[in-house]
């Protein structure tokens, strides 16, 4: 579904058009504003707010989410609880959020990019094996070396709670 919107925010005038992007733990919006600029908005898993995707909780985003809403288009999915982890690592800072659950008899770790968006789902095998899933529609582009490390950290979170 696509939509075409017009937005006052801090005495400025924006025409844009949302296209929806079908996702499977967010509510997902490309947005093209007529000057240019291009972003992506989605909700926040824990909290239900909008983001605009790597800049955070903009007044813009914000504002969009307001308008769907006014339209009737879903906003929000059920929240989640999500822990939010921060250590330094190797260098660099290691931040990631996390849920765990579980999906057919599987403990399961959906795991969330410091942008809070959706990466993959981090599953518990029997014995020691750990395997990353990717949900069809979910389209995240992570780095192989930032995967391994949350699986490092998870894994020893799951060895300290046993």
């Amino acid at each position: 579904m696509s939509y075409y919107l017009h937005l006052h925010l801090n005495g400025i005038h924006y025409s844009v058009t949302l296209t929806e992007i079908d996702h499977p733990m967010h509510c997902m919006y490309l947005a093209e504003f007529d000057d240019e600029y291009e972003n992506i908005f989605y909700s926040d898993p824990r909290t239900g707010k909008w983001i605009e995707q790597d800049i955070g909780f903009t007044a813009l985003a914000a504002m969009i989410c307001e308008k769907l809403e006014k339209l009737g288009a879903p906003t929000r999915l059920p929240a989640k609880n999500i822990v939010w982890h921060h250590q330094y690592d190797k260098g660099k800072w290691l931040h990631f959020g996390y849920s765990p659950g579980f999906t057919n008899n599987d403990l399961t770790y959906e795991i969330y990019a410091s942008n809070h968006r959706f990466m993959f789902n981090l599953i518990k095998r029997a014995g020691d094996d750990w395997q990353i899933a990717e949900l069809p529609g979910s389209s995240w582009n992570y780095n192989e070396g930032y995967a391994e490390s949350i699986l490092y950290v998870i894994g020893q979170l799951y060895q300290n709670s046993i």
